[in-house]
């Protein structure tokens, strides 16, 4: 609300609207860290369920400026307005992130594969690249900060179906601003876009 004012309820039947949790756990005295998050996903931006994602990781962090992870997620997914027809997904996926320093300035390199399997649909697998940039523009003596984040996420379908013919599956692009509390907490609202082959998918996103 505090990026976008009144725009946000005016657009409220032709934006999305995504609330997003985000939260990991490091193991004590071992390069091992556990990651965690709830999505949901609306057509509208209160109303009309798009999707709830359920996904973690289990990420490996010995290696210097380079983490590795294994993760699994469930998406349930259904269609605008009504009939809603969910179907349901299971997703596995290997991920690599590593990320520069520029200043205050960070560069977030992050690559996925996964493999999908649904419930009345063929397998499929799917690579995704994500940039993403972090400016912090003000910082307090406690750890919290305001900063401004923009990222764009490739996926690029890697085998076909007869549901998907297509190389190119979509591009997000965002950009948001945020407020960290602390070291541990921080919320986050951003604008995104899905670009698709045949037009786009606005959204606005609230992480936690």
């Amino acid at each position: 609300l505090f990026l976008f004012g009144n725009t946000t309820l005016q657009a409220q039947n032709d934006i999305g609207g995504w609330l997003m949790l985000f939260g990991d756990a490091q193991v004590k005295n071992a390069p091992v860290k556990f990651n965690y998050e709830l999505q949901n996903r609306n057509h509208k931006f209160t109303s009309d369920l798009n999707q709830l994602l359920v996904r973690g990781n289990v990420q490996y962090t010995g290696i210097e400026n380079l983490n590795l992870a294994l993760g699994y997620a469930y998406v349930l997914s259904e269609k605008q307005e009504e009939p809603n027809l969910p179907f349901r997904e299971h997703r596995i996926f290997q991920e690599v992130m590593t990320k520069q320093q520029l200043s205050k300035v960070t560069f977030r390199h992050r690559f996925r594969f996964e493999q999908r399997w649904f419930d009345e649909a063929e397998f499929r697998t799917r690579a995704r690249y994500q940039f993403k940039v972090m400016i912090p523009w003000f910082e307090g003596e406690k750890g919290n900060s305001f900063y401004t984040t923009a990222y764009s996420e490739l996926f690029i379908n890697t085998n076909k179906t007869k549901e998907v013919q297509n190389v190119f599956d979509r591009n997000r692009v965002s950009l948001g601003k945020g407020y960290r509390f602390n070291k541990k907490f921080a919320v986050q609202a951003a604008y995104m876009v899905q670009l698709y082959e045949k037009g786009n998918d606005p959204q606005i996103t609230v992480g936690i």
